[in-house]
């Protein structure tokens, strides 16, 4: 009988993955998130003061919760690339994955694949805005507006390197 050789991986736990477990950090982020969305959106309007904050108040909210499903859909894709790191697959693609999950920073493959990543998140962000928007704004404020948010509430937090936290707190 032949003896099956198993290998066993540690899974390393990228830092924006921590985002999507429960836990007191969600009485930080969620409410942090709602108030930039809210911030961009009033800004990116042309309306005047009263109007906007009125527009704020009832879009915002749907604004938030597309941003962090768009969001949600980037984690998806760079976490489903960390299951492609298998014994079988060539050694650069083990070395850039294993550097998407611990240190990107140190791998420019890594690094690029996690800003494509967030690219395709602003172009999920802008286009789920402006559906959003087109409801209660024109077109060309529609737009303006989502391609604002889009911009500037990208998930810029995919940058960060687990390597970072680890020596930050000397593990």
């Amino acid at each position: 009988m032949q003896k099956k050789n198993i290998r066993l991986y540690n899974l390393l736990f990228p830092v924006w993955l921590l985002i999507w477990i429960p836990s007191w950090l969600w009485l930080v982020i969620i409410p942090a998130n709602y108030l930039i969305d809210y911030s961009v959106l009033f800004l990116s309007l042309t309306e005047d003061k009263q109007h906007r904050k009125k527009l704020c108040h009832q879009l915002s909210w749907k604004i938030c919760l597309a941003g962090f499903a768009a969001d949600l859909l980037g984690s998806l894709v760079l976490f489903g690339l960390l299951y492609t790191d298998t014994a079988e697959a060539p050694m650069w693609w083990q070395q850039l994955v294993r550097a998407l999950a611990w240190d990107l920073w140190h791998h420019a493959g890594a690094v690029g694949l996690t800003v494509a990543v967030i690219m395709l998140v602003m172009i999920l962000i802008y286009f789920f805005d402006r559906k959003i928007l087109q409801v209660s704004l024109g077109i060309k404020q529609a737009r303006r507006s989502a391609l604002m948010l889009a911009v500037l509430t990208a998930p810029y937090f995919f940058l960060l390197s687990t390597a970072w936290i680890y020596r930050l707190f000397g593990w």
